[in-house]
């Protein structure tokens, strides 16, 4: 097992190899001085966010304690808000979301990652805890989503070119949520060829839903922001997958009492989350609503001059 750690070097050393050969040198002339207090403030209200969520899941829980870190993390981004308002040079730069289409990116990416960024997650648990799959098989079946994903990456382009930012989000944003529900008719007795199939195609819509979510964010952006955005954004993307990992968990959590009085997990428990996580995915649309029918085209225009 410890051997898939030893994977990373040699993809560090040609991605560091790459990226000298290739990459141009961006940084400042003259850095900004770093906030430190917004450091402190929005990491740590973050980081005991995500800590209260993940406890709320444990099969021991501490409510007293739990409501206590949500209020202390919130008091605290309300904080780091306000000090960013203020200081010129903030860790996150708020003000960038008043651009409507970095906004919808923002909370798009956020929203819709509660709905369906957990399924890698709940997908090899409900096949080994319910199906009783072994680790290798749930693994391997995993694989179906990364193949999605890469042949995704050749055909969004197009999708968005041809649809809009708008009619492409709202779209796609159905039927990733259509697929999360379909997931729901898939048990141990569902064919293993099948359950690869709709994970590829799982795969194919999910990474499409994050190349438009992603990339609407430098729609409207100037040029000097990128910097400030690309911290907003990758930020977001890794608290709203740790999110969703944490929402699945929970629903497991909740059903597991409600229907087991326990804290066994059957497949049918994976079947009402995975409803659940539908209807959140569904609900995420109307955030892509208030986008207008040319939002964004100005990306395909720039990739044509360059």
């Amino acid at each position: 097992m410890q051997w898939i750690f030893w994977v990373n070097i040699p993809a560090g050393i040609f991605a560091i190899l790459f990226a000298s050969h290739y990459l141009k040198e961006t940084a400042e002339k003259n850095p900004r001085p770093f906030d430190f207090l917004g450091f402190i403030l929005f990491g740590g209200g973050l980081s005991l966010l995500s800590f209260s969520l993940s406890e709320m899941s444990a099969p021991q829980i501490d409510v007293r304690l739990i409501i206590a870190l949500m209020i202390v993390s919130i008091f605290m981004l309300i904080i780091y808000c306000f000090r960013a308002l203020r200081i010129e040079h903030p860790v996150i730069r708020i003000k960038l979301l008043k651009i409507r289409t970095f906004r919808v990116s923002v909370f798009g990416n956020l929203f819709a990652r509660l709905g369906f960024g957990g399924m890698p997650f709940l997908l090899p648990l409900m096949q080994q805890l319910g199906f009783g799959f072994s680790a290798q098989l749930s693994g391997l079946l995993l694989l179906p989503i990364a193949f999605g994903i890469i042949f995704s990456k050749l055909l969004a382009v197009h999708g968005l070119k041809r649809l809009g930012y708008r009619r492409y989000l709202l779209i796609n944003t159905f039927l990733v949520g259509l697929l999360v529900w379909m997931f729901q008719f898939v048990t141990n007795a569902t064919p293993i060829y099948l359950i690869a199939l709709l994970t590829f195609i799982l795969g194919i819509f999910m990474s499409a839903q994050f190349t438009g979510m992603s990339s609407l964010a430098f729609a409207d952006l100037d040029p000097n922001d990128l910097s400030a955005s690309t911290s907003i954004t990758s930020t977001i993307q890794m608290l709203a997958q740790s999110f969703g990992v944490a929402i699945g968990a929970i629903l497991l959590r909740f059903y597991a009492k409600k229907i087991n009085h326990s804290l066994t997990l059957t497949t049918s428990i994976f079947h009402h989350a995975f409803f659940i996580l539908g209807i959140i995915t569904f609900l995420s649309a109307s955030i892509f609503i208030v986008l207008k029918a040319d939002d964004g085209k100005q990306m395909f225009e720039k990739s044509e001059v360059n």
